[in-house]
């Protein structure tokens, strides 16, 4: 590929991003689909067709040294999404991208260790029983797959607060799962040292301190045992402060940048001019990219349709503090890993008054302002709050949530 179009990728995500050199912000996944459109703005005559691929994504996987491509498969067509993942090129220094975003060897867990698929069936087992997949079956077939993001998300964390630890032989690794049994003994997971894959270790079993062989070997390994991951300092930052009132919104993120993660049915009533709402199951991914291009241009022009949109999500929103204030709980911490902070997820119902559509995603700045920052899906928004702890909400439950 041509270093013309790495410098043009490189442009179109810092006015994706909105960003000089704001790290946590350029760790941010961006959809493809508006990447698509700031490609546009810089050549109006771009197409993967000139660089010899059919699709984005195409080629956005030939750059797969500094950009990483992550598939939703939550709606049908999956939409796919880019992420600065490593050093960017020097060229690009000038731009606002010129230091390193890989500070870890690792970036997830199966690139430290190699995990036998029934592992995961055994942690489930150990532990306290939860169940581990959304809706009242697993749609993918797995039903372990939160529980996989959670052990991925984990590893993430324990790893930037160098909590994995070897023995000092060297010939073993743990970390503390967060998870407990059922006598509310922590688990870990032990590892040893691989010499059949390209991974340094493989996942031996998950154990408690003292029990059976594994357990033992613990004991006899380690001198210390590692912590849990932390995710909070301040017991505060966990719950919702109703005398901050209302939070900021960051409008043009939600509503255009973001518009595929709100219901149709919301666009419907607002009668966007110049845009028909369709059927989008049916769609070919490409036919999907259109429409909601077609969706976010139409609606960025119509102001009125804006302004509505605007009104109805305030009011959502009002609804929202309400029910805080009659349950604190309602506000859900969450750990956002983009970030490394904790922020909360406010309940927005706006097709009907008594389901959720979608977590509104608000932090509490230096001010003790509130600001919402973005929307997230149900199932990601239960996703990045079971990382602190299980939720405990009448709204986001992994029963009501449909699938991944």
């Amino acid at each position: 590929m041509p270093d013309s179009l790495s410098k043009m990728l490189m442009t179109a995500f810092k006015m994706a991003l909105g960003v000089g050199t704001d790290e946590d912000a350029i760790e941010r996944d961006i959809d493809i689909c508006t990447l698509g459109q700031k490609l546009k703005i810089i050549d109006e005559t771009f197409s993967p067709r000139n660089y010899g691929e059919e699709k984005l994504k195409d080629i956005l996987q030939k750059f797969d040294h500094y950009i990483k491509l992550t598939e939703d498969t939550s709606i049908y067509p999956s939409r796919y999404f880019a992420q600065l993942i490593d050093i960017i090129p020097d060229d690009f220094a000038e731009k606002g991208f010129g230091y390193s975003l890989n500070k870890n060897t690792y970036d997830n867990i199966k690139r430290f260790a190699y995990i036998p698929p029934q592992r995961y069936d055994e942690l489930a087992n150990l532990a306290l029983s939860e169940k581990w997949y959304l809706g009242d079956r697993p749609k993918t077939g797995n039903p372990y797959e939160l529980l996989e993001n959670y052990l991925n998300y984990t590893f993430i964390r324990l790893l930037h607060e160098e909590k994995i630890k070897e023995s000092p032989s060297g010939s073993f690794a743990i970390f503390n799962t967060g998870l407990v049994d059922r006598k509310y003994e922590q688990i870990f997971a032990l590892f040893a040292l691989n010499r059949n894959n390209q991974q340094k270790w493989f996942l031996k079993s998950f154990c408690t301190k003292g029990e059976g062989a594994d357990g033992k070997l613990l004991v006899r390994e380690f001198p210390e045992l590692p912590e849990a991951a932390d995710y909070f300092s301040n017991p505060a930052d966990l719950i919702y402060n109703l005398h901050a009132g209302m939070p900021c919104v960051d409008w043009e993120h939600i509503l255009i940048d973001n518009a595929d993660r709100i219901p149709i049915h919301f666009f419907k009533n607002l009668n966007i001019k110049n845009f028909i709402c369709k059927d989008c199951s049916k769609m070919t991914e490409d036919e999907f990219d259109d429409y909601v291009s077609e969706l976010k241009n139409a609606f960025y022009e119509d102001r009125r349709a804006y302004r509505i949109a605007i009104a109805l999500i305030n009011g959502a929103i009002e609804d929202a503090i309400k029910k805080v204030r009659w349950n604190y709980k309602t506000a859900i911490p969450m750990y956002y890993t983009r970030t490394r902070k904790v922020n909360l997820l406010l309940p927005l119902c706006l097709v009907s008054d008594d389901k959720a559509d979608v977590a509104l995603v608000v932090e509490r700045t230096e001010s003790g302002q509130y600001q919402g920052h973005t929307i997230l899906r149900l199932e990601w928004a239960y996703q990045s709050a079971r990382l602190i702890c299980r939720p405990d909400s009448d709204w986001l439950s992994s029963s009501l949530i449909d699938s991944l």
